[in-house]
């Protein structure tokens, strides 16, 4: 693998002899071709023509496909004009292609050598940046280029073609970096030959498939691949998989790997599409686990009982425990969009289920409001006995009852609470008290609320949300300040003008008239309450008065 990764980077970092740097183009000097970014910049010096010096930036766009064929790679060119005695320059975010004469825009002039094909370039942005690093990444100001008038675009166009932007530069532009590509590509696949040809396993009992002393060209090409996935651009990547002499299941799934690893979950679904059109390989476990968590990316759902339908072909052929971590990825994903009984039926299949399929259906079925379900997937997982329940167990059944506000079932699962040690812990302790509070058990929920160890804000909101009189809403508010804990929106939602009065009364009498204050201005500013009245005035102004506040007195006086 190390000789396989120092064949890469040296094939990177040196540069080809015939890669035409000092080479003239149009006018142009091609300064320098850099191999690894796959990058070209040209510069024309100013002359008797014109007083400006012209720098061109190009590099070969993200790789495309139509169908499940790669397209031909446009060049994106940054075209950078600057005027002698001037410090901004003209920049245009250009895109050159391949076309045919037919599909040329109106104005543009195309001379090729056979009459045929040639090239053609689009102005996607213009505008002005700073001369320093003027080839670098700028922040382009202005309106889009596509909606500016279109005889405008003509003739800003015209201005590039004039000033050397022609055919010949974009087809020299094209034709370049596609031969470079290609060469580097060539390199890396006899690296692979060269390399790895005599690769074996390394011990007898290694997983890789050997044909006498050396491991099979599936395997060699696996391994040429995988690190090639796991360094390289992914469109690298990509054009690297169509050109492997052998590809197998392993070579698929490392591809659609790839691809979700660099976020294009619609590469993976397209590399899946056409891995099932072909006739071979077929699709594995590991391709189905990619392919559901592409869906669950991508927030599409449409093939999902296709893919329960392959599942169920392949249950016969995978041991227990994969078949297990399979149905789990599957159930999940109809979690997730919302298909509850498509779950609950792929739950009732599976031969063998655990804590994470048991804990993933009951977290379903709350989260569809279906309360009553959940707590009989809870009640299940408590009569097997094979589980050790966690706090997200807890905490989801709490949510069910809570949901339900049936009191003796929360009973029922606090005493497991209690029993499994887990009251002390952040999340089901602030579970117990959110539910005792719905059911309007405000003692179970101050007793739920002191078990636990250390109280979130959160917690503290939950306790605040039941009925308290003033004054103990008041002791809690100044312990929660105690602690170092800031109070949040949720912490003040739903409260009205009397209790906001309430607390800044109570802050104001004992002497915190600071926070009163700050109290007051959250109730204004964020707290959707009715207009103050002269109960609230007075308890703001006798905190304005103990600490001498004059200027806020005079805005409260004005209000």
């Amino acid at each position: 693998m190390s000789l396989c990764y120092d064949g890469f980077d040296q094939d990177l970092s040196v540069r080809s002899l015939g890669d035409g740097v000092g080479s003239e183009v149009e006018g142009f000097m091609l300064e320098w071709t850099e191999v690894r970014t796959q990058d070209v910049v040209l510069r024309r010096q100013p002359d008797h023509i014109f007083c400006e010096e012209i720098a061109v930036s190009a590099l070969l766009a993200p790789l495309q496909f139509q169908d499940k064929d790669p397209l031909p790679r446009d060049v994106l060119m940054k075209v950078c004009i600057k005027k002698a005695g001037y410090d901004s320059v003209l920049r245009f975010d250009c895109r050159a292609f391949c076309c045919d004469k037919d599909q040329l825009l109106p104005w543009t002039t195309m001379e090729t050598n056979d009459g045929g094909i040639g090239s053609d370039f689009t102005i996607r942005k213009a505008y002005c940046s700073s001369s320093v690093d003027y080839l670098g990444k700028c922040k382009s100001v202005g309106p889009i280029f596509s909606s500016l008038d279109p005889q405008l675009q003509k003739a800003l166009k015209d201005y590039l073609v004039v000033r050397g932007i022609t055919p010949k530069l974009t087809n020299f532009l094209l034709e370049h970096l596609h031969r470079k590509e290609h060469s580097q590509y060539v390199n890396w696949l006899r690296t692979m030959e060269g390399i790895v040809a005599n690769i074996s396993p390394p011990n007898p009992g290694s997983t890789y498939v050997s044909t006498g002393r050396s491991a099979s060209l599936a395997t060699r090409t696996n391994i040429f691949f995988s690190s090639a996935a796991k360094s390289k651009p992914i469109d690298h990547v990509l054009k690297l998989f169509h050109l492997l002499p052998a590809r197998d299941t392993v070579t698929w799934n490392t591809a659609i790997s790839a691809c979700l690893r660099h976020c294009r979950v619609d590469a993976a679904l397209r590399l899946f599409v056409d891995m099932l059109l072909a006739s071979s390989p077929a699709p594995d476990a590991i391709t189905i686990r990619l392919v559901l968590r592409a869906f669950s990316e991508a927030n599409y759902s449409r093939l999902l009982p296709q893919i329960h339908a392959y599942v169920l072909k392949l249950q016969e052929q995978l041991p227990p425990s994969e078949l297990t971590v399979l149905h789990t990825c599957l159930l999940n994903s109809y979690r997730k969009f919302g298909y509850v009984e498509l779950a609950h039926k792929v739950f009732c299949g599976m031969p063998d289920q655990d804590v994470v399929t048991f804990t993933s259906m009951l977290t379903g079925y709350v989260q569809d409001g279906r309360h009553v379900e959940a707590l009989r997937i809870f009640q299940g997982m408590v009569e097997s006995g094979r589980f050790r329940l966690n706090e997200h167990v807890y905490s989801c059944a709490l949510r069910a009852c809570a949901g339900n506000s049936t009191l003796y079932d929360a009973q029922q699962i606090h005493a497991h609470v209690l029993k499994s040690g887990m009251a002390s812990d952040v999340f089901t302790g602030t579970s117990l008290v959110d539910l005792y509070v719905k059911c309007d058990e405000m003692e179970c929920a101050r007793r739920a609320f002191l078990g636990i160890s250390e109280p979130s804000v959160v917690s503290w909101n939950a306790l605040m949300a039941g009925k308290l009189d003033g004054d103990e809403e008041i002791m809690l508010f100044g312990h929660m300040r105690s602690l170092g804990l800031v109070p949040d929106h949720m912490t003040f939602a739903n409260r009205d003008l009397a209790l906001w009065t309430s607390l800044i009364s109570g802050f104001s009498r004992i002497g915190e008239s600071e926070a009163a204050l700050k109290l007051y201005v959250r109730m204004v500013t964020e707290a959707s309450v009715e207009p103050p009245n002269h109960y609230m005035f007075s308890a703001v102004l006798s905190s304005c008065a103990q600490i001498a506040a004059l200027e806020e007195g005079k805005q409260i006086h004005a209000q």
